[in-house]
């Protein structure tokens, strides 16, 4: 067996591993993604192979968690990038006032991006009518962990992002501190929703008008891709919106006839059919 016909059986038997162990399914995603984190991960870890790692991260949870952040990349700051949540105060916000109920499906992966978005919502006078059901993109054994709480170092450091996202409050007003931790705003926690679903292999469990997904289709195969997306269409009512990745677009097979660019939002789409 060649050196890069052992590492493929390696890789699936680690995937397979994390999956048992901790809940994660990384099965799906494109293996010309995922090596170079894996393989980055051996090297920061000082094993000698991805079966050393295998044997590391299910004995050693923070090893895992260290994996997991290089898979999901996301910062760990409130309103990262502040870029995204500018476009959502001044052409999604406005948007989604034309709708009576907003129900948002946001997928994460170890950031604050729901409480975030909850405070622009609120700021842009839409809490009241709106519910964020958040899930993770890598899917998981259970809900996902609640993240309603901030370090309070997290808080203070997202004050220029926050700032830079068009916020003109102040983000403390927004938390209570307990115990070093920022715990958000009852009224904010009670519309995030945190709920179980696996991509790759779940169906559509509700219906939104707004979708993000940014970042979301990049690690998955062509295959997995294109079966995704079909749950973000079957999940996205008529006229509801989407938002995805800087290096994302809907399949060809959804295009033009389905979707069209969203004016004043990059790499947002509006489902026209």
């Amino acid at each position: 067996m060649s050196g890069g016909e052992t590492e493929s059986v390696e890789m699936q038997l680690l995937l397979q591993g994390i999956f048992a162990r901790y809940g994660f399914d990384l099965r799906s995603y494109d293996p010309a993604w995922l090596g170079p984190r894996i393989r980055k991960r051996v090297r920061e870890e000082k094993v000698r192979s991805i079966s050393g790692l295998q044997e590391k991260l299910l004995r050693e949870g923070p090893c895992f968690n260290r994996l997991m952040q290089d898979v999901s990349g996301n910062g760990r700051r409130l309103f990262e990038p502040p870029e995204f949540f500018r476009t959502v105060r001044k052409s999604i916000a406005p948007y989604l006032r034309t709708f009576p109920f907003i129900r948002i499906w946001q997928l994460v992966e170890g950031g604050f991006e729901a409480e975030s978005l909850a405070i622009v919502l609120r700021e842009a006078g839409l809490a009241d009518r709106s519910t964020i059901y958040v899930s993770r993109r890598t899917g998981v054994a259970g809900a996902p962990e609640d993240s309603r709480t901030v370090p309070v170092g997290v808080m203070k450091a997202s004050d220029s992002a926050y700032a830079a996202s068009g916020g003109r409050a102040k983000l403390p007003d927004y938390f209570k501190i307990v115990r070093q931790r920022a715990v958000l705003d009852s009224d904010l926690k009670d519309r995030i929703v945190r709920v179980s679903h696996h991509l790759a292999t779940d169906s559509s469990f509700n219906e939104f008008v707004l979708i993000v997904a940014r970042g979301v289709l990049e690690p998955f195969s062509e295959s997995y891709k294109r079966r995704i997306f079909g749950v973000f269409h079957a999940s996205l009512c008529l006229s509801g919106v989407i938002a995805l990745g800087n290096a994302e677009a809907p399949p060809p097979e959804f295009g033009k006839y389905s979707y069209q660019p969203m004016e004043g939002a990059p790499h947002t789409y509006r489902r026209v059919a």
